[in-house]
This record gives C-alpha cells, sequence and structure tokens, in this order.
C-alpha cells in the first residue's frame, strides 16, 4: 500500500510510460507503468501551482514536517507522511505531519483535490532529499566507506553496497548534529514546463536510464491571437497533438532534432488541448517543447504560465 501512495504523490509528470521494448519504438500503453503529474496539476490559475515544505529531523531520530496542506479527512497528511518515510526509509511511525499553521509555511495553494497532495508532496520530498544528502556526507565518514554511492538507507539503518553497516539512523542523526550539520530544510516547488535534457541519466532515481517513454497531457492557452508554430526537439521519438490534431509526428530512433508544425491560428486566452508522446530508447535523452509566438524571431520554451493540466 505505501508503494501505491506514493505513485500518486511523488510525480514529476501525469502519465510516465516505462517499456520493456529495447530496440523498437514502444506503443502506448507499454507492459509497465509509474504514474507521475504533468505540468499544471489541476490549477489553471499558475501562480497556485507552487508550494513549501518545511522538514525538521529532531536528535531522538524523529522526523517533523509541515506544509501548506490541509487535513480534511481526505488522507493527505498520511500521504506527506509516507513520501518523508520513504526518503529515509523510516517506519511512517517516526514521522509526523504538524496541522497547517501560517507560522510555518506562509502563502499556501488552496487544498483541492489531489493538488495537495502533488504540490506538497513533492515540496516534502524535496526538503526530505536535501537532509539525506547531507546525512549521507556524515555517513560517509563514520562507516568508513569510500563515497556516498555506496550508501544508503534501509529500515533505520545505514547500508554500504547492500550490507548493513553498524550505523543506526538515531546515531547518525545524532552524529550530524554534533557536527552541526543542519537537520532542517525548507524547500519550495513549482510546476515545470516540458524543457529536459537528461543526457545518459534516468529520468527518476526509480527509472531506467533508457527504453522509457513519456507522456503528458494537458491544455496550453496563448496569451495573444495569431498565428503560432509548435516545435519539439527530441532524442529519440516524439509525437505532438494541438486541438485534437496530429501536427508533430517523428517517432522514430535518432540523434537530438527539432521538428515544427504547421502554422497555426490560436486564439488568446482559449485552452486548447495538447498531448505529447515521446520515447527514449538508448544513450542520449532529450525532450523538449517551444513555440514560435506571433512577431517573434525565434522559438522559445513555452511559459508555464501558459501550461495547465486537466
Amino acid at each position: 500500500m505505501l508503494e501505491l501512495a506514493l505513485v500518486k504523490v511523488v510525480f514529476v509528470f501525469r502519465y510516465f510510460y516505462v517499456s520493456d521494448a529495447a530496440d523498437s519504438a514502444p506503443a502506448f500503453p507499454p507492459k509497465k507503468i509509474t504514474s507521475f503529474i504533468c505540468f499544471g496539476i489541476p490549477f489553471t490559475k499558475t501562480f497556485m501551482n507552487q508550494a513549501r515544505a518545511l522538514v525538521h529531523i529532531y536528535t531522538d531520530g524523529s522526523v517533523s514536517v509541515s506544509t501548506g496542506a490541509v487535513e480534511m479527512g481526505q488522507g493527505v497528511n498520511t500521504k506527506i507522511a509516507q513520501v518523508a518515510a520513504e526518503v529515509f526509509s523510516l517506519p511512517i511511525e517516526r514521522v509526523r505531519v504538524q496541522t497547517t499553521n501560517t507560522l510555518r509555511i506562509a502563502n499556501t495553494s488552496p487544498t483541492a483535490a489531489s493538488a495537495a497532495a502533488d504540490l506538497n508532496g513533492i515540496a516534502t520530498q524535496m526538503a526530505c532529499e536535501s537532509i539525506r544528502d547531507r546525512l549521507l556526507e556524515v555517513a560517509k565518514e563514520i562507516a568508513e566507506s569510500e563515497s556516498v554511492e555506496q550508501l544508503s538507507f534501509k529500515d533505520g539503518h545505514v547500508y554500504r553496497n547492500g550490507d548493513r553497516t553498524g550505523v543506526d539512523w538515531q546515531t547518525l542523526v545524532l552524529d550530524a548534529h554534533l557536527r552541526r550539520v543542519s537537520l532542517s530544510e525548507h524547500a519550495h516547488y513549482a510546476t515545470p514546463g516540458i524543457n529536459f535534457d537528461w543526457g545518459t541519466a534516468a529520468p527518476a532515481a526509480s527509472l531506467p536510464a533508457d527504453n522509457f517513454s513519456v507522456r503528458w497531457t494537458g491544455h496550453v492557452s496563448p496569451s495573444a491571437d495569431g498565428n503560432y508554430t509548435f516545435q519539439t526537439t527530441s532524442d529519440d521519438g516524439v509525437r505532438l497533438w494541438v486541438d485534437g490534431t496530429l501536427v508533430v509526428d517523428n517517432w522514430t530512433t535518432h540523434a537530438p532534432t527539432t521538428n515544427s508544425s504547421p502554422v497555426l491560428a490560436l486564439k488568446a486566452d482559449f485552452f486548447y488541448d495538447i498531448k505529447l508522446e515521446y520515447f527514449e530508447a538508448q544513450y542520449g535523452a532529450v525532450a523538449k517543447l517551444a513555440w514560435l509566438t506571433p512577431g517573434a524571431n525565434a522559438a522559445a520554451p513555452i511559459p508555464q504560465s501558459q501550461l495547465s493540466g486537466y
């Protein structure tokens, strides 16, 4: 149940499909699926698509999380606690999500639909990962490890190359405090656009570096009437639909390549459906979406303010 809840919270895209296909272009839907958010989440008012989280770890090893999400019986606090417990690999009982208080988290966005879990969950993840990285640096010294890449947390203990060391969670936290390492973090998250260059790295820790595919869905809203040309830059395959029409179709393996749509006449402040599908076969991975706006001389990434989710 923990993994199912985290799939809902720790997102980067609305649909992130992982494919088994290694040498051929994958079809949708592929065999394996991991869910993430797309640009925008539910709010069409883009400024609402932001959140912050304040995380403290105390010297007894307990974890405190404050966010702007309001618990109303829908379980958002449980989801946020699961995120922190997953990052630190702790029992969820070690994590306490505090009541919402604007003295701790100011300028909060509304709690509505799944947006609170999406936004505040990612902010919590970011804060916890920052503290985790500092703790791993401490663990490298006390566990006598050559690098932090050899280390991981599991069930309240530090592991080196998959083997359990003699360093437990509470010992590590106390040692970090004595070394004057910060055990607090305040993180800010705002939803991104589509402008990714992963290189040869994996797009997320739980995903492979090769043989994956992605689908983004949502809306695009121009700020002015006029003619627009959409551009994709991808390595490998890409397909783009605008208002239900396929306007870019290069579903092949290739080096970084820019493809352009036909010129489209769009209206200001009108929400057009947009869908972009992408697959990565091997080596470098690039997925970018831009447009040439009326009067512009060059294409530019579509601003987050003009992208929103369903």
